[in-house]
């Protein structure tokens, strides 16, 4: 204790990135008592991006923040990919599995 806190509660943390991992860090540090700032270099908010699989260990962090029901109406039932070449011939396709693509090959995701 010093002067009446815990000493964690004195510290200012700086998390730099407003993507998953920032915001979720700031979440937690802040409930802990810590004062903290959340900073991106991006000037506005991100409405794009990929889908991400939220199971095991994420499943249980997004129960304990409250955020499930949340999330699965945001689902948006996505299960795969498929990527074409430029005469639309299927070149790659997944169904979440992970995936490799040679960077050579002109793909266009669709």
């Amino acid at each position: 204790m010093y002067g009446g806190k815990k000493k964690y509660e004195l510290m200012d943390i700086l998390v730099s990135g407003g993507s998953i991992a920032g915001p979720t860090l700031a979440y937690w540090l802040n409930r802990y008592g810590f004062k903290v700032t959340l900073v991106e270099r991006a000037s506005e908010l991100r409405l794009g991006g990929q889908n991400i699989d939220v199971k095991g260990p994420a499943l249980e962090v997004v129960r304990k923040m409250g955020l499930e029901d949340k999330i699965r109406a945001a689902n948006t039932t996505e299960v795969g990919l498929r990527f074409v070449n430029h005469v639309a011939l299927r070149k790659k396709r997944t169904n979440g599995k992970r995936i490799s693509i040679d960077l050579q090959e002109r793909i266009t995701p669709i």
